[in-house]
C-alpha cells in the first residue's frame, strides 16, 4: 500500500489549540504529515505592530521554536519553516504565490492529501497540487473557536485555554514580593492558592537551579506566578528577577518603593491580602 503524505501550512501567528487540532487531526489521517511554518517578515509586519498579543512572542524564530517544542515528540509530524519573502512571490499583497515546486522540494516529497481549515483554499491548492486530495478540517470551529486574529486583538488572557502550554508559559507575569519575611512568606502562598498558580519559596540558590526554578513556575502557572525575593538587596539576582512584569512591596518606606520600582501593599496581613488580591486581577484584566 502506498505511503500517504499530508501537508498542512500556515501562519501561526500565534500557534493556538485550534492549530494543535488541526496538525494533530491531520496527522491521524496519514502515515506521514508535514507542517509549514510559513513567515514574512514584511507582511507581518503590520500584523505585529498593531497586536495586543506580545510581540516578541510573534517573531518567525520564537514561532518555529513553538511549533518544534509542541511536536518534538511526534515522529509521523515532519516540521518546516519557509521564509517566504525568498521562496514566493507577493500577489497584490493580499498573499503568497505558493510556488509548489519549492514546497515540494523543502519536504522531500510528494502529497497525497493536502489539509486546511479555510474552504476558500480548495481551488488554490486543487491547482497547485491536482495530484492530491483536499481535505477540510473544522471550518465552522465547531471545536476550537479561536483564531490568532482573535488572540493578536484581544491578547493572550482572554483566550488564555485555548493558548499552548508554551505559549502561556511565555506570557505569564511573574510579581516578585519583597519586603516583610512572614507577611511576605504567607503573602505568596495565599495569592498562589487564590489565583490557583505557581510561586517560587526559596530563590537564594546558585543562579542554574534559580533558571531551573524559574522556568518550572512558569510551566505551572496561570496567567500569573510569585518569587519570594529572600535576598531582595543582593544585586547578583537581579538579572533573573528582572525577567518580571511586576514587584508586590509589603509595609515598604516610599523610598524603597521608588528604588525598587513596586507596589507597596500597606497595613495589618488581611488588608495587605485584599490589596494584593485586587492588584493581581488588575494585573490579569490589563
Amino acid at each position: 500500500m502506498d505511503k500517504k503524505i499530508g501537508f498542512f501550512g500556515g501562519k501561526f501567528l500565534p500557534l493556538h489549540m485550534g492549530h494543535i487540532y488541526s496538525i494533530l487531526y491531520s496527522a491521524s489521517r496519514c502515515d506521514e504529515l508535514h507542517v509549514f511554518l510559513f513567515i514574512n517578515d514584511k507582511d507581518e509586519e503590520e500584523m505585529i505592530k498593531y497586536s495586543h498579543f506580545p510581540k516578541d512572542l510573534l517573531q518567525g524564530n520564537i514561532r518555529e521554536l513553538i511549533l518544534k517544542y509542541e511536536f518534538e515528540n511526534y515522529d509521523n509530524i515532519k516540521l518546516h519553516t519557509i521564509d517566504c519573502s525568498k521562496s514566493f512571490k507577493n500577489v497584490n499583497n493580499e498573499g503568497w504565490d505558493y510556488n509548489s515546486n519549492d514546497v515540494l522540494d523543502i519536504a522531500g516529497c510528494v502529497p497525497n492529501i493536502i489539509f486546511s481549515s479555510d474552504p476558500d483554499k480548495k481551488k488554490h491548492f486543487e491547482i497547485l497540487y491536482p495530484f492530491a486530495e483536499f481535505s477540510l478540517i473544522d471550518p465552522d470551529r465547531g471545536l476550537f473557536n479561536i483564531s490568532s486574529t482573535m488572540l493578536r486583538n484581544d491578547g493572550p488572557y482572554k483566550h488564555w485555554n485555548y493558548l499552548t502550554k508554551s505559549y502561556r508559559s511565555l506570557c505569564a507575569k511573574s510579581i516578585v514580593v519583597i519586603g516583610d519575611k512572614i507577611y511576605r512568606e504567607r503573602l505568596i502562598k495565599d495569592l498562589s492558592k487564590l489565583f490557583n498558580t505557581s510561586y517560587i519559596d526559596n530563590i537564594l540558590v546558585d543562579q542554574d537551579e534559580i533558571k531551573k526554578k524559574i522556568l518550572e513556575a512558569r510551566f505551572n502557572s496561570d496567567k500569573i506566578f510569585f518569587i519570594n525575593a529572600v535576598d531582595e538587596n543582593n544585586d547578583k539576582y537581579i538579572q533573573f528577577y528582572n525577567i518580571h512584569n511586576y514587584r508586590f512591596s509589603i509595609n515598604f518606606t516610599d523610598e524603597d518603593v521608588k528604588k525598587y520600582n513596586s507596589i507597596n501593599l500597606l497595613g495589618d496581613y488581611d488588608k495587605i491580602l485584599k490589596q494584593g488580591i485586587l492588584r493581581c486581577k488588575n494585573i490579569i484584566n490589563n
